[in-house]
């Protein structure tokens, strides 16, 4: 094997993946035909396990259209790693971490007007207020509830609250440690490197409490990759502790962050379990596996809302992380937690959350 233009010898390696070191999850196939991505890690190791986004493209047959400016399809788009996108209520964990962290649960009233963060701001409702006005019905609200519920209902005034309580100078802070605006190689070789932005937030002024508000339940100038979500859900199964993602199997595992205290992770987990027991994301509660997760139904400026869901499993000690996006699917338990569910059940068959936990 020669190098056609110099006549030299081609120097090669061999590479081991991490996404060949078990058989294959088949991430793209659930996703059916949908825009989206669908990442997969080992939380403990930074093993990638499946990167699927869709529409794909085959690099053995490349025609005219795919390098069209057509972007509803955006085949040349990686969006695991190279979309951003509102992240929703999958960013609940995020500030219920740094409420954790501080030893801080509050009870907060959760009526149906909703809650207005300064004069002259929009009130920020929860979903079930739309859904009863567009059906002509009166919706009270959730009352009186604490972290665990809210996070089970998903409830978007609990956590706009929230937001607003902990302040922008620490909801901004909290986002840079999982981080946000930073980026992040996941892959180098002789002809370039993979890299990804986790996700980018703003810098924010002290008192904007609007902000601080909206970015808590994962909407206004907050962006998140798929790739970024999958990894602040893998630094939660970790113990808060966030190791950088790796394509390349004999790489070494490798601390990229450390996000969030042990103690309030592992009481974060234990809430999110509480999610797919006995909230949002039922549909993902597969047998044996203990899943904890968080659903996202993110607003976008056109069309239907982006369907978001993050899981681990098992939750006392996870092993396996999934993210979830289907764009423009409307809410995350209808349309994400069924592609994450499935994956989840074959990695189960395949013998993933067997003795090693996912370790190739």
């Amino acid at each position: 094997r020669r190098n056609v233009l110099h006549h030299e010898e081609l120097r090669v390696n061999d590479l081991q993946l991490t996404l060949a070191a078990r058989p294959p999850l088949p991430a793209a196939r659930l996703l059916a035909g949908r825009r989206g991505a669908v990442v997969i890690l080992n939380p403990r190791r930074g093993d990638v396990l499946a990167l699927a986004s869709a529409p794909a493209f085959d690099p053995n047959h490349l025609t005219a259209d795919i390098f069209s400016a057509d972007s509803e399809r955006s085949p040349l788009l990686n969006r695991a790693l190279q979309g951003l996108y509102p992240p929703g209520s999958t960013f609940k964990i995020v500030a219920a971490a740094l409420a954790l962290e501080r030893g801080y649960e509050p009870m907060f009233d959760c009526s149906g007007e909703g809650f207005v963060p300064a004069r002259g701001q929009s009130a920020i409702r929860d979903h079930e207020y739309y859904e009863a006005k567009k059906n002509g019905r009166n919706w009270g609200g959730h009352g009186r509830i604490g972290l665990a519920r809210a996070l089970a209902k998903s409830s978007n005034v609990y956590f706009a609250q929230l937001g607003a309580a902990l302040g922008a100078p620490a909801m901004e802070r909290q986002v840079r440690r999982f981080e946000f605006n930073q980026t992040v190689e996941l892959f180098g070789g002789s002809s370039g490197a993979i890299r990804f932005r986790p996700g980018t937030i703003p810098e924010l002024k002290p008192d904007d409490r609007g902000s601080a508000a909206q970015i808590a339940i994962g909407q206004g100038s907050l962006l998140a990759s798929p790739m970024g979500m999958a990894l602040a859900a893998a630094a939660i199964a970790n113990d808060g502790r966030m190791i950088k993602p790796r394509l390349n199997a004999r790489d070494e595992p490798e601390l990229l962050a450390g996000c969030v205290t042990p103690a309030a992770a592992r009481r974060l987990r234990s809430l999110l379990r509480g999610v797919v027991t006995d909230g949002t994301g039922r549909g993902a509660d597969v047998p044996g596996l203990n899943v904890a997760g968080k659903t996202g139904t993110a607003q976008t400026p056109r069309g239907e809302d982006h369907a978001w869901f993050v899981a681990m499993a098992p939750s006392e000690r996870p092993v396996l992380v999934v993210a979830v996006l289907v764009e423009h699917g409307g809410y995350g338990s209808a349309s994400a937690v069924p592609v994450a569910a499935g994956l989840l059940k074959k990695a189960k068959e395949l013998g993933y959350f067997a003795a090693g936990g996912g370790r190739p």
